[in-house]
């Protein structure tokens, strides 16, 4: 970890060395993971499993009236977290810009654990139920099925591609909606203690984030990048 440090700090000095008009003080430094990259044709037996959870989860929606009667469910944590980060973004529109980049350039990382359920709950259900009394049940699933890629990245969430989430936002669970990376939350916290959205120094790291790799993968630097409300500039390639 100390040598990580050291090489992060080092990467950080080149940066500031070619860019003499920047000071420390005007870029914030973050590790961020990377996500999965290898495409694979969704199979008959991963469209199943993701069937019989949104058959399971639409039963659980029948037995509320609404959304609002819910108050035990997985994704219940992280509605606060979205209208905090809704409130943050409305403050300061390119905060979210930026989160928007750095989550792009991460590729998905926090995606891989979503197998066949997405973060998918009776929560989310019932309120599109709610917001479509129109819909039935089977509606709401064939609807979540029908938006599944032919191809998706390997090993993670199945409606993770090449392009990012398959669903649109409103189909999406809370916790994809509002889950940020800690890096990126330091990046909010520093920002809004700074008075300003600062330009980011990322650095991407191939073992940052445990679900993407398998054990004893080495935490090699795969890519930096300095990225600002205009866009991404990168300086490292990755591999792939």
């Amino acid at each position: 970890m100390e040598a990580e440090d050291q090489e992060n700090q080092q990467l950080f000095d080149a940066l500031l060395k070619t860019r003499p008009e920047f000071a420390t003080r005007d870029i914030h430094r973050a590790v961020i993971p990377f996500g999965r990259t290898r495409i694979a044709p969704v199979t008959q037996q991963r469209l199943e499993n993701y069937r019989a959870h949104l058959q399971k989860i639409v039963t659980a929606a029948g037995n509320f009236v609404s959304a609002t009667e819910i108050v035990e469910d997985q994704n219940l944590h992280y509605v606060a977290d979205s209208h905090r980060n809704q409130d943050c973004f409305h403050r300061t529109p390119e905060l979210q810009t930026m989160s928007d980049r750095l989550c792009a350039m991460c590729r998905g990382a926090c995606c891989s654990s979503g197998g066949d359920h997405a973060y998918l709950s009776p929560l989310i259900l019932r309120r599109i139920l709610d917001g479509n009394p129109q819909l039935s049940g089977d509606d709401v699933v064939a609807w979540y099925t029908s938006s599944v890629d032919m191809e998706t990245i390997e090993g993670s969430c199945i409606n993770q591609t090449a392009s990012g989430c398959s669903l649109p936002r409103e189909l999406r669970s809370d916790t994809c909606n509002a889950y940020y990376w800690d890096a990126i939350l330091n990046y909010h916290r520093d920002s809004n203690e700074a008075g300003e959205v600062r330009k980011v120094f990322a650095i991407q790291r191939e073992a940052t984030f445990a679900g993407t790799i398998d054990p004893g993968t080495p935490n090699s630097v795969l890519a930096t990048a300095l990225v600002t409300e205009s866009g991404v500039e990168k300086f490292r390639q990755d591999s792939d």
